[in-house]
């Protein structure tokens, strides 16, 4: 991820009718603004229709999503294997509303690698894009591209959230309960093995927590418990969980853990890059590791 996108905080007699910026790298279109290959500052994002004000962004190495206040969705970027929710074509220079999803409310966006994940707001999952480790959750690997958004059928209560990693996904659900799928090859699915899962699995190492906030990681996931602890596990590659490697052939860690360095610390939010953590604290603090 080399590019960046901001929705003001702004009340309603001083919102914008596009309150987003973005900057960064634009190869793919990814930044939804005039070709360039990079903007070094950020710029208003003037290109989605008039009267759209922006609730939420999420973004994917070359694709963006911007979520609504009224619960719509817009794709632009990279769009080779369908995570910008449409067919055709290979990259989307301009913000496109998603048809599929326009007769949901749609509550919480996230992006991966090369995958979408969309929470409605009755707690559906639907997901869409590359799906060769199982990572859009529709019980199968290595099938071809999710091109349109689609239900994913499984077993979870009604969900809060969702977050993508690079080949991976993890969920919220409205009860404080994680579930995971895509690549589990370092652990970052938290299920105690490095097996993939295909379809939604429940995070029992976490069953005796309420988990309130999830960060999907290149190859390693983080979670904030309702009591302000900050667990992690997957890999452990330049301290990412914030625990050195074993040895060079450390495949990571496959069970969540709390991050020792954050003992005691009342942490309300969580994000995860390549192989970088960060931290929010209530008291306005940030730390970082990795």
């Amino acid at each position: 991820l080399v590019f960046s996108c901001l929705r003001a905080p702004m009340d309603d007699a001083q919102r914008a009718e596009a309150d987003a910026y973005v900057c960064g790298a634009n190869e793919s279109g990814q930044l939804a603004v005039p070709p360039a290959d990079a903007l070094l500052a950020p710029l208003s994002l003037s290109s989605l229709s008039a009267g759209v004000r922006v609730a939420q962004v999420a973004l994917g190495f070359c694709h963006s999503l911007w979520r609504s206040d009224e619960g719509q969705v817009y794709a632009a970027g990279d769009n080779a294997s369908g995570q910008c929710g449409v067919h055709q074509p290979d990259v989307l220079a301009a913000p496109l509303r998603l048809e599929a999803l326009a007769t949901k409310t749609v509550s919480w966006v996230a992006a991966g690698f090369s995958h979408s994940a969309v929470v409605t707001s009755d707690g559906a999952l639907l997901t869409f894009g590359s799906s060769d480790y199982g990572q859009c959750g529709h019980g199968e690997a290595g099938v071809l591209d999710v091109r349109r958004p689609r239900l994913v059928r499984a077993s979870t209560p009604p969900l809060a959230s969702a977050s993508c990693g690079a080949t991976h996904t993890l969920l919220l659900d409205r009860c404080g309960g994680v579930w995971s799928f895509g690549c589990g090859l370092h652990g970052e699915l938290g299920l105690g093995h490095f097996e993939s899962k295909t379809s939604p699995t429940s995070v029992t190492a976490l069953s005796s927590v309420v988990v309130v906030g999830l960060a999907a990681g290149e190859r390693h996931s983080l979670a904030i418990c309702v009591q302000g602890r900050v667990l992690a596990w997957g890999c452990r590659k330049h301290g990412a969980l914030g625990l050195p490697p074993l040895s060079p052939s450390d495949s990571g860690l496959a069970l969540p853990r709390p991050v020792p360095g954050l003992v005691g610390r009342l942490a309300v939010q969580v994000c995860a890059g390549s192989d970088w953590s960060c931290a929010l604290f209530d008291g306005g603090e940030v730390m970082h590791w990795g």
